[in-house]
């Protein structure tokens, strides 16, 4: 089972379910059961959840979580979006309330593929193989990372994009089914297996990209090409080269607002910027140092 951080909502959730469906408390309580399809409105007050059915009128209170159990062949929806397995709402530390959807790890997979890599068609079906290995092997690590809190991953890009049903297909569904189980491990340990959209022709290596986190022999940079002589296999994504322009007042204001607590010394004595240039690389090419001067001969590197 995996546990996945939908929202946190200040105002109160709303979750449609199209069938029969239960609402249990803590320990699996029933709390109410219905036969039709309903609206759950769920509001907060402290630590108490406060609900109501539409279009029954029907309410009720709960002290801790409340969970919602569809009946066969039911779904529920959140913000638009139909999801497998229950629904979990949640008290969070903030006031707000946490929509947690808990449901086995292999259908989660299905819900992550087809926002990860797409559908890019038969011919690269060994890609997508590839991508239910890596994200498969990253939801575990966290299930472990995160075994005493209450969710295991967020459904952003702050772990992997996942939207239940949604542009679920034939091509990724069939990849997580047919490498079920498999994962990537290193010395007896599940692999850290970070990805993104594009690697920009070559990947970094960990110690570059965040080195706050512990490095591995596998997490080093590699050209990502093709053939000898062909482009990389991103290259067709849309930020596989970006461009970010800053005017030298915005440059200066930068440098204005962080140099003092770096250098210890006074915002008016930076100047603008008279000088930029970089002076060392990461072997994939990206910057990693920065040399700087200012009108009023402040220099340093970073």
């Amino acid at each position: 089972m995996i546990r996945v951080l939908l929202e946190s909502v200040p105002d109160g959730a709303r979750v449609q379910a199209s069938g029969s469906f239960a609402l249990q408390g803590e320990g699996g309580i029933n709390v109410i059961r219905s036969e039709r399809a309903s609206e759950v409105l769920v509001r907060r007050n402290g630590n108490t959840l406060q609900i109501q059915l539409r279009p029954t009128g029907e309410v009720a209170a709960v002290e801790g979580n409340i969970t919602i159990v569809p009946g066969r062949g039911a779904d529920l929806k959140f913000a638009g979006v139909d999801y497998a397995g229950n629904i979990r709402l949640q008290p969070g530390g903030s006031g707000e309330i946490m929509v947690i959807n808990d449901l086995l790890l292999e259908t989660y997979l299905e819900g992550v593929l087809p926002h990860e890599i797409g559908n890019p068609g038969p011919e690269a079906y060994s890609a997508l193989e590839a991508q239910a290995v890596a994200a498969r092997t990253y939801a575990m690590m966290k299930i472990e990372q995160r075994s005493d809190q209450l969710f295991d991953v967020h459904s952003g890009v702050l772990d992997q994009v996942y939207r239940g049903k949604e542009r679920q297909n034939q091509l990724t569904t069939a990849a997580v089914r047919e490498t079920r189980g498999a994962v990537l491990t290193a010395g007896g340990k599940l692999c850290r297996t970070y990805y993104s959209a594009t690697c920009g022709g070559h990947t970094s290596d960990i110690d570059f990209a965040w080195p706050t986190r512990e490095s591995a022999r596998y997490l080093h940079g590699v050209y990502d090409k093709s053939a000898a002589n062909e482009g990389a296999y991103c290259s067709w994504v849309h930020n596989f080269r970006w461009r970010y322009s800053f005017s030298g007042k915005e440059l200066g204001d930068i440098l204005r607002r962080t140099l003092p607590d770096e250098l210890g010394i006074a915002p008016e004595s930076v100047g603008s910027v008279v000088d930029l240039k970089v002076v060392r690389r990461t072997p994939s090419g990206r910057s990693l140092a920065i040399t700087f001067s200012t009108k009023y001969g402040v220099t340093g590197t970073k």
